[in-house]
C-alpha cells in the first residue's frame, strides 16, 4: 500500500483521520457489500506534506494572519489569495505516480467523480458538509490531478475559513480527496431513512428527479417526494416537483428541468420499496437515522453514492 492513496475496500469508519468523513463512510458501505461505486482517497496526510514539500506553509500562514472576522469582505479577499497560492503548488511526482495507478485500477478513462472529504463533515454535530468542492464527471488521470489541487484549495474557501472560525477549529486544515466511479443516471437523489418532521417517525422521505443527483442535493430541482411506511414499505404520499427534459446524464450533464405537476412519479412502487429497504439496512448497519444519496443507473440498478446521519439541516453545495 502506498502512502497517499487508500481503496475503499481498506477504509472503513475507523480511519476517518485518514480518508475524511465522505471517504471513511464510502469505505465502510463498501466493505459492508453496499452497492457502492468503486474508489478511493487521497489521504489527510498527502494534503499536509504536498503543502510542506512546495514550501508555502510560511506563506499561507502569514495569509492566514491577516484574517478579521469582523471583516467579511477582508476574508474574501484572503480566501481567494490563499487557494490561489494552494493552486500554484506542484505535486510531487510520487503522489502523480500513485494517482495515476489507483485511477487506473477503476478502468480505462473511466469517469469519475472527485469530490473532497474533510475530517468531521458527516458528524451530527457539526458540518463541513457542501462547503468543499466536487467535480464530476472527470475522465482522464490529468484532469483527476487537475481537480485533486481545486479540492485542496477549497479548504481555503471563504465559507470554510469562516466556519473553521466559528466552531474554534485552530488546527492545521487537512482535507482527504475521494475519487470514485461516476455512474451515469437515469433517476438520482436523497433519502432520510427517519422522517426528521415526526416524532418517532414510523416513515422515511425519498426525493427523487430525472437525471443526476447534484441537482436534487444542490436545490436546482424540486423533486418528487415520496414518504414510504418503515415497517410494510408501502408509499404513504406522493409530491411532484420537477423534471430533467433529458432521462440520462452522460459525461456533457442532464437536460434542463420543467414543472410536470400532474404528470408520473419518476419512481414506481417496487423501486421505492428497494431504495426504503436499502436506506433501512444502512440505518441499521450504522445504528443511527441515516441521510443516503442514491442513483439509478440506465440499467436500473441503484447505488449508493454517500451516507451520513441525518443532520437538522442539510447544507447544499454552494459551488453547484
Amino acid at each position: 500500500m502506498n502512502p497517499f492513496t487508500i481503496s475503499f475496500a481498506d477504509l472503513g469508519l475507523r480511519d476517518e483521520a485518514t480518508a475524511g468523513g465522505k471517504g471513511a463512510n464510502l469505505g465502510e458501505l463498501y466493505q459492508a457489500r453496499f452497492a457502492v461505486p468503486p474508489g478511493f482517497v487521497v489521504t489527510t496526510t498527502t494534503f499536509s506534506a504536498a503543502v510542506a514539500q512546495s514550501g508555502i506553509s510560511v506563506r499561507l500562514h502569514a495569509l492566514l494572519d491577516e484574517i478579521d472576522p469582523s471583516d467579511p469582505s477582508g476574508l474574501g479577499r484572503v480566501a481567494d489569495r490563499l487557494r490561489s497560492l494552494v493552486r500554484e503548488l506542484q505535486v510531487p511526482l510520487e503522489l502523480t505516480r500513485a494517482v495515476r495507478a489507483a485511477y487506473e485500477g477503476l478502468g480505462e478513462d473511466v469517469p469519475v467523480a472527485v469530490r473532497s472529504s474533510a475530517a468531521g463533515e458527516e458528524s451530527t454535530s457539526s458540518s463541513f458538509a457542501g462547503m468543499n468542492r466536487r467535480f464530476m464527471p472527470v475522465v482522464g488521470a490529468r484532469d483527476v490531478l487537475a481537480r485533486l489541487v481545486d479540492c485542496w484549495a477549497s479548504v481555503y474557501g471563504a465559507r470554510v475559513i469562516a466556519y473553521r472560525q466559528l466552531m474554534g477549529s485552530v488546527d492545521e486544515p487537512a482535507i482527504a480527496v475521494v475519487v470514485q466511479r461516476w455512474v451515469s443516471s437515469c433517476c438520482s437523489g436523497v433519502m432520510l431513512t427517519q422522517d426528521p418532521a415526526e416524532d418517532g417517525s414510523r416513515h422515511l422521505v425519498i426525493e427523487a428527479s430525472a437525471g443526476p443527483g447534484e441537482a436534487v442535493v444542490g436545490g436546482r430541482v424540486t423533486p418528487d417526494t415520496f414518504v414510504v411506511d418503515r415497517t410494510s414499505l408501502a408509499v404513504r404520499s406522493v409530491r411532484l416537483g420537477t423534471r430533467h427534459e433529458g432521462s440520462l446524464s452522460g459525461p456533457r450533464g442532464g437536460g434542463a428541468a420543467r414543472d410536470h405537476a400532474g404528470g408520473t412519479p419518476v419512481l414506481d412502487d417496487d423501486q421505492l420499496a428497494e431504495i426504503a429497504q436499502t436506506g433501512l439496512l444502512i440505518e441499521q448497519h450504522y445504528g443511527t437515522p441515516q441521510d443516503v444519496e442514491w442513483t439509478l443507473d440506465p440499467s436500473q440498478r441503484l447505488w449508493i453514492v454517500r451516507s451520513r446521519p441525518i443532520t437538522l439541516r442539510r447544507q447544499a453545495d454552494p459551488h453547484q
